[in-house]
């Protein structure tokens, strides 16, 4: 026995100083250090594998002059504090020491899967475009908020197939608030004068209800919308109206009935 330790021991030294590579279970070893599963096929119920050492948080956090790149394996988080290079030990796990602190190799259960968007919030520490060419990118969800932009600034409500601005709960497909005292709370501009010849707003209904190629339209707080006698011809009443370029408000009004009359 004692000469089968000497002559394993002897291989060991012999490869370490010609090659400075040690191989187990093998005798060409690729790297410094190459381990090669005894039972690499079959059913055998050897174990096979490689043993990271198992420490408690107490034993990562009182380590000194560690090596980057050491490798443990945390069994225990009832010792030790979360403080210090044991800052992101907060669960059993694969963690390595990368010169400054214990970094986690498992997140959520799922051994040696690195943090993402998937299963961990974070924070982008620079500008990022994502370049799609010909793919799509498509979000799918059944939540009233499930897309949103600073709360309610833009929110997307997926169980209800309906959009706001200014809210987080919309009650209509496209529902825009603001409580910001402002003149113009929403604001539709056309393009620069001569580019565009195309109206800046079109309404369109589809109902059965919009018979004759009628537009329901309809105003409350500011403006009226009222039914004119005889004729029964709908119009917006506008008090007053205000623009970059002076147009007459009668002129206006006469544009205003022809484009909201709501019968044939």
């Amino acid at each position: 026995m004692m000469k089968k330790l000497l002559s394993a021991a002897f291989m060991v030294v012999a490869y370490t100083t010609s090659f400075a590579q040690v191989g187990i279970n093998t005798p060409t070893p690729a790297s410094t250090l190459d381990l090669v599963a005894k039972n690499a096929t079959g059913t055998s119920r050897n174990v096979d594998g490689l043993l990271v050492p198992r420490v408690d948080r107490q034993r990562a956090l009182s380590m000194t002059s560690i090596p980057t790149s050491t490798l443990i394996y945390v069994n225990s988080v009832a010792t030790g504090t979360q403080t210090g290079i044991a800052a992101n030990i907060d669960t059993v796990g694969y963690y390595y020491f990368d010169s400054a602190a214990w970094i986690k190799l498992t997140t959520n259960g799922s051994p040696l899967s690195m943090i993402n968007l998937y299963n961990s919030d974070g924070t982008l520490i620079g500008n990022r475009t994502v370049t799609q060419n010909d793919k799509t990118l498509a979000f799918t969800g059944t939540a009233t908020n499930a897309f949103s932009v600073d709360g309610s600034t833009f929110s997307v409500d997926a169980a209800n197939h309906r959009v706001g601005v200014g809210t987080r709960a919309p009650e209509h497909g496209f529902h825009v608030v603001t409580t910001t005292p402002s003149a113009n709370r929403f604001s539709m501009i056309d393009a620069p004068e001569g580019t565009n010849e195309f109206v800046t707003l079109a309404l369109r209904n589809t109902s059965p209800l919009a018979t004759n190629n009628r537009t329901l339209l309809g105003f409350t707080n500011s403006g009226v919308l009222h039914q004119e006698e005889p004729t029964g011809d709908w119009v917006l009443y506008v008090p007053e109206i205000q623009t970059q370029r002076a147009i007459k408000r009668n002129s206006f009004l006469e544009i205003l009935k022809v484009l909201l009359i709501m019968s044939v």
